[in-house]
């Protein structure tokens, strides 16, 4: 899927827009930028119901899951994350 992606600091201060293809398999995400490609890892969430199914990468961001078309990764190194949003 192709996304855009609305970039803010931790504390919610915008930054920018991105874009990037999401490859969603339910369970996991991939995130394809034209320099970076991060996979999410299994997602985890004791029920999806209530809690938002999430993974740490190798990297060390938070991927989650928000919904089926939006997904966000939060970089902690950078003090940002990304929302994005997919067609």
């Amino acid at each position: 899927m192709n996304c855009q992606g609305e970039v803010k600091t931790l504390p919610g201060h915008p930054i920018g827009m991105t874009s990037a293809v999401i490859v969603d398999n339910t369970v996991a995400f991939s995130v394809l930028m034209p320099k970076q490609r991060i996979e999410s890892g299994l997602l985890h969430s004791v029920d999806s119901s209530r809690y938002v199914p999430s993974a740490v990468t190798k990297e060390g961001y938070l991927a989650q899951r928000l919904s089926g078309n939006r997904f966000c990764i939060i970089n902690p190194e950078k003090n940002e994350y990304t929302i994005y949003q997919c067609q």
